[in-house]
């Protein structure tokens, strides 16, 4: 999930560099965090947080796909 979720992010940065998704796994549970440029944190939002909510939706679609659960965050 990482290796889709990174290239796509990145994508979206003015400073791709500094793109840093980390993925925390649980039993049922895919915690990805990504952590971002601060003037970056407003792209990957998305304006009314539409772009977010399509990352958490390819996130979702991933896990789902072997029985699990994704959680998604913009880190500050």
């Amino acid at each position: 999930m990482r290796k889709l979720l990174e290239p796509v992010c990145q994508a979206l940065a003015d400073q791709p560099q500094q793109i840093r998704v980390n993925q925390l796994t649980g039993t049922r549970t895919e915690i990805i965090e990504i952590r971002c440029a601060d003037g970056d944190r407003g792209k990957l939002i998305g304006k009314n947080g539409r772009t977010v909510e399509s990352l958490r939706a390819l996130a979702g679609a991933l896990a789902a796909k072997d029985g699990r659960r994704a959680v998604l965050e913009v880190a500050e």
